[in-house]
């Protein structure tokens, strides 16, 4: 046997003779001889210690083969001994083949195993037991909100349902003496509408939500710890459970400014109403969760099909939901009503009269009558609720739910608003052009439509597009779009032609300045009758010139015009340096003749007549 270590040193002493020799033989070699030297001396050597390499790994893991066996020897040295065959109970057997059964059973084993199942029968008796239970518990020491006044008892728990808010079953566990409610099934109602604006995102609970929310309602059925009542303000609530600590109320804290010494004795008890402080923590959470899923539905609204005319805005404390629709508004849509809409949680206080069960507790049968008072007026009821404000005004000019918590669509409120607002401003619109009637019927001008004599205030009925015609036979139609919020005009009839130039005109000048609807529409009407007169005097071979392009001066002006009945007044002004009188007409043209450059036939509109003029101008 030759060792490792010898052999190891053999190679290495070896290997490097050989590249000794080899660097004293290669200069006296060629090129070509050098390089197969030196391979053939790599190749070599490579190999050698590749079998040594070889050796070494098989002699590692025969070692570790000779380590396992003696780990394994010694383990069946330690576990041999255990593994014989143990002597038979004979005294268990005989006691098992005489008696059928085992006799040296742990007594303490009965207390483990599970009661045996109840019958159909005895089912049913625990359940009107149960029940009877719970119909005095709520008699006599239950105080209930009014919303939660009606409710049944059945398979032994008590079922509340509040109209479009929650479900809940609840059945009494504990001791006899101290027995507690616990909620045995918790359904939230409120619920987006399947076809809003954010049907695509699911706004609804989760399992996991679910579970939390039950256990944070739980816990609202829990008095408070009786050394803590006093510090109930530094402890971490939930965001949700603002009123948890409004129902808990002791007689030190009612009448404090009178503390008598019979005030300090032990039957001062804090008195607690678990289902008024259920209800407060879940009606809350409904509140929050409708205003919530509105939120994310305007939100989903403003950046799609009301992209630049919705603005959305949430208050910091998130109790507050302000919608501006379109995008402000126009002069004409303040004109009409304001664009706010305000969904707020708003605090009501109203007294809890006596058939919400406050009357049949006996606890609150032992307090004097000022002590009732004081626990009645700190009992508010319902303590929240979610109001829908248009500009401050409550009156949303319906009488149907357009914001059903069961069926949450933001954009249905905000469509009937909008649409209400499109048809009072077009109601302001015919008013208007009602009590302008003489005027209109002077220039030529007269509303048409079928509520064009009725001066009802109705906006309902006087919501509808209106029709004016402004020629003998053009006519204009003029909506408010209540979408963008923005009057449009368009032009109706078989004409359509150098009239719907001017119509983009009328719509700004509506959509700036609605009070003088009369004089905007007298300028349409002047502005295209203008039109038809420079047409005709281009067939005539006559060249037409507008007064900005004659360089007028106002002593020009007012020998032209000077002797002429006054004109009706425009209300859009000229600029400061073209400014007229506003007796000289606004609306007239100069024709030239082709043969007398010098002389202009003028023609002016004058109160739905022309006025002509014959002047040289060098």
């Amino acid at each position: 046997m030759v060792p490792l270590r010898t052999l190891v040193g053999k190679m290495i002493n070896k290997a490097h003779a050989d590249l000794m020799t080899l660097t004293d033989t290669l200069p006296s070699m060629s090129d070509v001889e050098r390089k197969r030297q030196i391979l053939n001396y790599t190749t070599f050597t490579r190999t050698q210690f590749l079998k040594l390499m070889n050796i070494m790994a098989f002699l590692a893991n025969q070692n570790k083969t000779f380590q396992d066996t003696v780990d394994y020897l010694h383990k069946i040295h330690i576990e041999l001994p255990a593994a014989r065959v143990r002597n038979f109970d004979i005294l268990t057997a005989v006691d098992v083949l005489t008696t059928g059964t085992y006799q040296r059973m742990p007594t303490k084993i009965e207390d483990m195993l599970p009661p045996a199942p109840l019958t159909d029968q005895q089912v049913l008796e625990t359940f009107t037991k149960m029940n009877d239970e719970i119909r005095v518990r709520m008699l006599t020491k239950e105080i209930l909100p009014s919303t939660m006044q009606k409710y049944r008892i059945a398979n032994g728990r008590v079922y509340f349902c509040v109209n479009n808010e929650f479900d809940v079953s609840l059945t009494l566990m504990g001791n006899s003496d101290d027995r507690k409610w616990w909620i045995v099934s918790l359904d939230i109602l409120v619920q987006p509408s399947p076809g809003g604006s954010a049907s695509d995102v699911d706004i609804s609970l989760n399992d996991v939500q679910r579970q939390r929310l039950r256990a944070s309602a739980q816990r609202q059925l829990a008095p408070p710890e009786p050394q803590n009542i006093d510090n109930t303000t530094n402890k971490e609530l939930p965001a949700t459970d603002t009123n948890t600590s409004s129902n808990t109320i002791s007689r030190d804290t009612i009448s404090r400014d009178t503390k008598t010494a019979d005030e300090q004795q032990p039957s001062d008890r804090e008195l607690f109403f678990p289902l008024v402080n259920l209800y407060d923590y879940l009606h809350l959470f409904c509140l929050n969760m409708q205003l919530e899923i509105v939120y994310m539905q305007a939100t989903m609204m403003a950046k799609t099909q009301w992209l630049d005319q919705l603005k959305v805005h949430m208050n910091p404390a998130r109790t507050s939901l302000t919608l501006l629709y379109w995008g402000g508004g126009s002069p004409t849509a303040h004109w009409g009503t304001p664009q706010a809409l305000s969904i707020a949680i708003r605090d009501e206080y109203k007294g809890l009269i006596q058939k919400s069960g406050i009357g049949a507790s006996v606890s609150l049968a032992n307090l004097d009558e000022v002590s009732k008072s004081k626990v009645y007026n700190s009992l508010k009821y319902p303590k929240t609720c979610l109001e829908i404000l248009w500009s401050g005004s409550s009156d949303l000019h319906t009488n149907e739910n357009l914001l059903n918590s069961t069926d949450m669509n933001i954009e249905m409120l905000l469509l009937h608003i909008t649409t209400y607002h499109k048809q009072s401003i077009l109601c302001k619109f015919r008013q208007l052009l009602n009590s302008e009637s003489a005027f209109l019927e002077a220039n030529g001008l007269q509303l048409v439509d079928s509520l064009a004599e009725d001066n009802s205030t109705d906006i309902s009925s006087g919501g509808q597009p209106l029709v004016v015609r402004y020629r003998h036979d053009r006519y204009i139609y003029i909506d408010f779009d209540s979408r963008v919020g923005r009057v449009k005009v368009r032009e109706t009839g078989k004409h359509g032609g150098d009239g719907n130039a001017k119509l983009g005109g009328l719509e700004d000048r509506l959509n700036s300045d609605p009070t003088n609807i009369g004089r905007h529409l007298l300028w349409l009407r002047s502005e295209v009758v203008v039109h038809e007169i420079v047409s005709l005097a281009k067939q005539l071979n006559l060249q037409p010139f507008h007064p900005s392009q004659m360089l007028l001066r106002p002593d020009d002006m007012l020998k032209l015009f000077g002797d002429l009945p006054t004109t009706t007044p425009d209300p859009v002004e000229l600029p400061p340096s073209r400014n007229r009188s506003p007796n000289f007409p606004q609306h007239f043209v100069f024709l030239q003749f082709s043969q007398f450059e010098d002389w202009y036939l003028v023609i002016a509109v004058i109160k739905n007549e022309f006025q002509p003029s014959l002047c040289c101008l060098r």
